[in-house]
């Protein structure tokens, strides 16, 4: 899939359908972003990232396979 040069590519990862369909309804009119999937657990997200290439990835913390991101920022 080619975007145009002004949009960006977006993959969403996220375990709960609830916060995938709410962020995909806000980004649905937004004509700088292109929506290009949604995973719901971390293994799938890798694998379409690397299929699709998007620009950015939107990942929530911790996914349902045990995958977790902790940023430096976040205290334990």
């Amino acid at each position: 899939m080619e975007l145009n040069e002004n949009r960006i590519g977006v993959l969403l990862a996220d375990d709960a359908a609830i916060i995938r369909r709410a962020v995909t309804r806000l980004w649905e009119e937004e004509p700088r972003v292109k929506l290009l999937g949604e995973g719901e657990n971390f293994s799938q997200v890798v694998s379409m990232a690397i299929t699709l290439m998007p620009d950015v990835v939107l990942l929530a913390l911790h996914m349902p396979d045990g995958h977790t991101f902790e940023p430096a920022f976040v205290k334990s």
